[in-house]
């Protein structure tokens, strides 16, 4: 009978246990815990932390490059 780390509850079987990491402690979820909520599938909308950083990466990336396109062409360089 696991018993959430995060909470008091207490449920039947690992199953249940990770339903209820994912819908109630999404964001509290350490490492470790998101793998084992995403790995056994308990729910679609974890998420990991790490595609936010990709995405942020991304688009700073785009931004700079546009910045200095724009730059090259009003000051003539292009």
């Amino acid at each position: 009978m696991p018993d959430c780390d995060y909470c008091a509850a207490s449920f039947d079987d690992e199953d249940a246990y990770l339903e209820h990491l994912a819908i109630e402690h999404a964001g509290e979820l350490g490492r470790i815990d998101r793998r084992r909520v995403v790995d056994r599938g308990a729910h679609e909308t974890v998420n990991d932390g790490d595609s936010f950083v990709r995405y942020g990466l991304a688009i700073s990336i785009v931004f700079i490059v546009v910045g200095a396109v724009g730059y090259a062409v009003t000051s003539g360089l292009v």
